[in-house]
């Protein structure tokens, strides 16, 4: 009997035992399936609910975030959007003003991988397969690419874009990158600059999870609020870095309140920053680690000139008073074309005027910030 009742023990104990396991294991896939799995009651544009913890949100499909003009409706899309980290705009838009820079998780990119694996799958041809013996100096221009192209165009990181700036944005650059670059700080608005508001952005997509030892991306957070540094201010010739980098180096020792930060995103994270944003790429410590990636460089419509600061006289109060300056532009966009108009013609697969990292013009013709023709010179033709 006392047999009897041990078994009935063993067994019992054992039996509660696998009970447990197969409710752990059950709740645990469950979980996982929730983090991973996009709910099928989300829009078709696969901006949903990511992670189980977050509570489901209302929002509008993708198309129904923009006005018939293309211009982005600020009110809906600032109360309705989360992304697939799951915060809100409104944090989104406290972390990018307060810093400068802003990394989130579109879900546009967190549940299909497929065109970032398309391009990743290009780069060995493009760059070659080592850090030494590259061939692209560890960046790619290649914006007539369909895939490159499409991300450029990716609705979410527009509209995300827009919402920050609060204007139209259009994709004017892209540059694709297999290791990090070690590239010095700087801001990019000494190489581009929408004019008279002097603004861009930019948008770079992780196409893998970045490492500490890949040379990932450093910020100076806070740099953003500081007057921009014109050539001239820094007191360097035009299209000098040998002398901007120092300069600006003397700049960021002084400035001890900015913090500078390196970035670790997954892949299909993005990161966005200002226009004067200072950044560069870290030391790459470990040769054998790609960083592959892709950044877009955004104008925004309503500006008179796009234009070159490195390359351009700006004289004084520029902005003011632009009649002492010269400008180098960087596109011609006259009677302010809009948004919509410049990425359609430029930005579809089927564009044959886009020529990537060089200038690309709306016209064949300069205008000033009057919309009037310029004459053709060294400062504003052929650079």
């Amino acid at each position: 009997k006392k047999r009897f009742i041990l078994r009935d023990y063993i067994l019992g104990g054992f039996c509660l035992t696998l009970i447990s396991y197969l409710a752990f294991f059950h709740l645990t896939a469950n979980a996982v399936l929730s983090r991973n799995t996009p709910d099928s009651s989300a829009y078709s544009d696969h901006v949903g609910n990511l992670r189980s913890n977050i509570p489901s949100f209302p929002f509008p499909r993708l198309q129904e975030m923009r006005n018939s003009d293309g211009k982005l409706n600020y009110e809906t899309f600032a109360t309705s959007y989360v992304d697939c980290a799951g915060r809100p705009f409104a944090e989104l838009k406290e972390t990018f003003d307060r810093d400068g820079i802003l990394l989130f998780t579109p879900c546009s990119l967190s549940y299909d991988h497929s065109v970032i694996d398309r391009i990743n799958s290009k780069m060995d041809k493009w760059c070659g397969p080592t850090f030494e013996g590259n061939t692209c100096d560890n960046r790619v221009v290649k914006s007539k690419d369909e895939d490159i192209m499409r991300l450029a165009r990716d609705p979410e990181i527009t509209m995300v874009l827009d919402g920050l700036h609060g204007r139209t944005s259009f994709p004017f650059q892209t540059l694709n990158f297999k290791w990090g670059t070690r590239q010095p700080a700087h801001s990019d608005l000494i190489h581009f600059a929408g004019f008279p508001s002097m603004t861009l952005s930019a948008a770079w997509i992780a196409f893998e999870d970045i490492l500490s030892d890949a040379g990932p991306l450093e910020y100076y957070l806070g740099s953003h609020k500081a007057k921009f540094q014109t050539m001239q201010m820094l007191g360097c010739d035009l299209s000098d870095q040998g002398c901007y980098q120092p300069k600006l180096q003397e700049i960021i020792k002084a400035n001890v309140s900015w913090r500078p930060t390196s970035v670790l995103p997954k892949k299909g994270d993005v990161i966005l920053w200002a226009s004067n944003a200072i950044h560069g790429g870290s030391a790459v410590k470990d040769h054998n680690l790609s960083r592959q990636s892709q950044v877009t460089h955004y104008f925004f419509e309503g500006d008179d000139l796009y234009i070159q600061p490195k390359l351009s006289n700006l004289v004084g109060d520029y902005v003011r008073n632009p009649s002492k300056s010269k400008f180098s532009l960087r596109l011609d966009v006259p009677n302010k074309a809009k948004a919509v108009e410049f990425t359609n013609k430029h930005w579809q697969p089927a564009s044959k005027t886009y020529t990537g990292h060089y200038p690309t013009f709306h016209t064949k013709n300069f205008h000033d910030h009057l919309g009037n023709m310029l004459p053709e010179s060294p400062m504003t033709v052929g650079i």
